[in-house]
């Protein structure tokens, strides 16, 4: 699956901390190297996004570039809604 990098980055960037710890606790993290970090981490987020819904694609990418609060707008916009 080809994942737009920046959507990639965001989702890298919005779950770091928590996939660092999940990591940690995996057993790729406790010793079997057969998967470095890097690509424990890609393989993750390719799962995140795909699993996530397209609005909820949306919010990460949108919070991780500092737009918040305009999810709703953009994506009612985006799927053809014109009045409120």
């Amino acid at each position: 699956m080809n994942i737009h990098g920046g959507l990639l980055e965001a989702y890298l960037g919005y779950y770091e901390e928590e996939w660092q710890n999940e990591f940690a606790d995996s057993p790729a993290g406790a010793g079997d190297f057969s998967v470095t970090f890097k690509e424990w981490l890609n393989r993750r987020a390719t799962t995140q996004i795909t699993e996530d819904s397209p609005k909820q694609r949306l919010d990460i990418y949108l919070e991780w570039n500092g737009i918040l609060g305009y999810t709703e707008t953009i994506w009612d916009i985006s799927q053809g809604q014109f009045t409120v």
